[in-house]
């Protein structure tokens, strides 16, 4: 429906006729591209060939309504010419071409599938919403620059090196994302390969990533909940009950599993006590960009100077920072799962967690007031944009009456503070004893807050 040379078939099994023409979710969807290599299912062959009938006697574009019965025969219920708007035809690409990119597409995917040096496993599988998910951040199909600042400034080495100084192993600043035909992928193998601790040797550490991969092909479903649903990259108190519920019927033992739990309770106990350490940094990058700014270097100099700087004081704590920010959440969650805290208490702590989001709701209630100036808002919120790695898109500050002046917002109310029961602070402490006895009630619970706001304040 756009000149594109493939088929795209929109069908549901059963007998229920509106769910297509409704555009309702439960209907599936193939793309087929007409090759000598791979067949499209029996139940479509005769379809595709009375389509390419129908195209050459209309001799236009074209939308065809079929039913196929039990019996598989085919029954064309309406045909129409589909008017399609001229401009779609400069992104047009004939078959020959389009057959030539899908070859070469294949032969990188064959390739990138097979064993590196650096990796444990013996495949991969790629995403667009596993780990640093490219799908949400940059969308499916970015501008060529949006895709090459998010490699530069995140998935290229800074991700790994992170997770390296987190704790986990190192895997030699490999990128983490690739690019297939334009779309951002997350090499599944990468991601999974730098969750590993790195005092686990690497024969589990061989094991764990295969385990993780096939619980990921056996639950395609799961491709952006892995490190909540697939992969174990922190400590929590229901880790055993995950652990063997995933890990147990695929090959990993008991003994295993308690060398691996062992490896994330010194992670987690160290990220509980060094959240400041990891993101100071980040306080020294105002500074250094304006020093940069006012220095005499060319242009291209401080382009440069900017987005090492970017890097080393602005990517590397914040990577660090949304580690504890799932951490955090992580916690939260088993509590729930282990009935330490009900699912309103849940959503209650993260109601009454205050972030820059609360901050922003205040300021631009305040501007519509007269207690926050336009100037101070534009220097507060100015450097924002809709979409962070697409700098084509206009910050606030170009645009501040859109994004930051005049709104009349109620900001939503929050209470003074959340604070647990002495009955779940009980249950709490036997967590800490449980995973580190030298980590304080009170340590832990700033963490738990602090965590998720620095998230959102260093981002």
């Amino acid at each position: 429906n756009s000149y594109s040379p493939y088929f795209v078939i929109n069908f549901h099994r059963g007998s229920d006729s509106t769910l297509i023409t409704s555009g309702r979710k439960r209907s599936n969807s193939i793309k087929y591209f007409p090759n000598k290599k791979y067949k499209i299912d029996f139940q479509f062959r005769k379809l595709v060939e009375t389509v390419v009938k129908l195209k050459k006697i209309f001799r236009c574009e074209i939308d065809v309504e079929f039913c196929i019965d039990k019996n598989n025969k085919l029954f064309i219920l309406q045909v129409r010419k589909l008017n399609l708007p001229k401009k779609d035809l400069l992104n047009f690409i004939n078959e020959k071409k389009f057959g030539k990119c899908l070859n070469n597409l294949e032969k990188k995917i064959i390739k990138l599938k097979k064993q590196q040096n650096n990796e444990y496993g013996n495949t991969t599988y790629f995403g667009v919403m596993p780990d640093w998910n490219p799908a949400e951040i940059i969308g499916t199909k970015p501008f060529p620059l949006s895709f090459s600042l998010y490699r530069e400034l995140i998935t290229e080495k800074i991700w790994s090196i992170q997770r390296s100084e987190f704790g986990y192993k190192m895997v030699d600043e490999s990128p983490l994302i690739i690019s297939l035909s334009g779309q951002p992928y997350v090499d599944c193998s990468m991601s999974f390969n730098s969750f590993i601790p790195s005092d686990i040797s690497n024969n589990l550490a061989n094991k764990l990533t295969g385990a993780y991969l096939l619980i990921l092909s056996n639950n395609p479903d799961l491709f952006d909940k892995v490190e909540f649903d697939v992969a174990l990259t922190s400590w929590t108190p229901d880790f055993k009950i995950q652990a063997k519920e995933r890990l147990c019927p695929i090959g990993i033992s008991s003994q295993e599993i308690s060398i691996l739990e062992n490896a994330l309770k010194a992670i987690t106990s160290s990220a509980i006590t060094n959240l400041d350490k990891h993101i100071q940094n980040v306080n020294k990058l105002k500074r250094i960009r304006d020093k940069i700014f006012r220095s005499k270097m060319s242009q291209l100099q401080k382009i440069n100077f900017l987005i090492e700087d970017c890097k080393k004081f602005g990517t590397l704590p914040f990577a660090h920072a949304a580690r504890h920010g799932f951490i955090a959440t992580a916690f939260l969650k088993s509590f729930v799962a282990m009935k330490i805290i009900s699912d309103s208490r849940f959503q209650e702590f993260f109601n009454n967690v205050p972030t820059v989001a609360t901050d922003f709701e205040i300021d631009i209630s305040n501007n519509y007031t007269g207690n926050v100036t336009n100037q101070e808002m534009i220097e507060k919120y100015g450097h924002l944009r809709p979409g962070t790695y697409e700098i084509s898109v206009e910050p606030y500050w170009r645009n501040p009456e859109k994004y930051l002046f005049g709104k009349k917002f109620m900001p939503q109310a929050q209470n003074k503070s959340f604070k647990f029961t002495s009955i779940e602070k009980d249950k709490i402490r036997n967590v800490l004893n449980e995973l580190d006895s030298n980590i304080g009630m009170q340590e832990f619970m700033e963490y738990l807050t602090k965590s998720i706001q620095e998230r959102e304040r260093v981002k």
